[in-house]
């Protein structure tokens, strides 16, 4: 993987966008679900694809889009996590654990130590319902979570939550070094740069989204005017202006 291209999770496997271009994944079609892109690869959980010999759910596993095999890091077997997060350079793990496992109760975690050991998270003033969360890439301490009522951040990692964004349903979450990019339903799509420096929200411009919401985003690693969004309805769009033009490259998940 490189700057220049995307990566989507779907149930049949990783999809790249690159040069114009749609691509499958050689090796990785399977279900993934929480999947990260790291510096280094991507971290995710899910279910094994209908080739694959991995145990349902898979836990969870880091790898390489252009390599093979995947690395077991935990709960191969037991949990599939849909909401979990990773420091794409810190490589924190953050999850919200749905069900009890070997070693977890209900709630949130995260693990320092690419899953050997899991630390429960208090996360006091979280709202419910969590869709999604993201972590800072360098600063372990700093984390998003996205859920029915809003965006919520925290920098004591995970102790205590506050409420960052306008009543609504949250999503999207994308950090860069020092700002936390997120999308918001509130009858109405929206997309906001949050700064936590002094704590403003500025909204930014979307396509014509009809009937539909920001549901991921990405940014370009170095070029702070490109990024692309991939909406509730299985959409995809490219701006290389900040918004102030979009491309349409997944039109309801059929290839442009």
């Amino acid at each position: 993987m490189d700057e220049e291209s995307i990566a989507y999770a779907s149930h049949s496997g990783i999809k790249i966008y690159k040069d114009g271009n749609w691509l499958s994944s050689k090796y990785h079609q399977n279900d993934y679900m929480g999947f990260t892109v790291v510096e280094d690869g991507f971290y995710t959980s899910g279910h094994p694809g209908e080739q694959s010999d991995l145990p349902n759910p898979i836990g969870i596993q880091k790898g390489e889009v252009t390599q093979e095999d995947l690395a077991s890091l935990a709960f191969e077997g037991e949990s599939d996590f849909h909401a979990m997060g990773v420091g794409a350079r810190n490589h924190v793990i953050y999850v919200l654990n749905q069900r009890p496992n070997s070693e977890m109760e209900q709630g949130l975690y995260k693990s320092t130590d690419d899953g050997e050991t899991w630390e429960e998270i208090a996360a006091d003033g979280l709202g419910e319902k969590i869709f999604q969360i993201a972590v800072h890439p360098d600063d372990e301490s700093l984390v998003a979570v996205a859920g029915a009522t809003g965006i919520y951040l925290s920098d004591d990692g995970g102790e205590k939550f506050e409420k960052v964004s306008d009543q609504g349903q949250g999503s999207g979450l994308y950090f860069t070094e020092d700002k936390l990019y997120y999308g918001l339903y509130t009858g109405e799509p929206s997309m906001v740069e949050y700064n936590w420096a002094d704590q403003s929200n500025k909204e930014l411009p979307l396509p014509d989204l009809s009937e539909d919401a920001v549901m991921y985003i990405s940014k370009h690693g170095t070029n702070e005017e490109e990024y692309a969004i991939f909406t509730i309805k299985g959409s995809s769009y490219l701006t290389e202006d900040s918004g102030g033009s979009w491309e349409l490259i997944l039109d309801q998940g059929q290839t442009k």
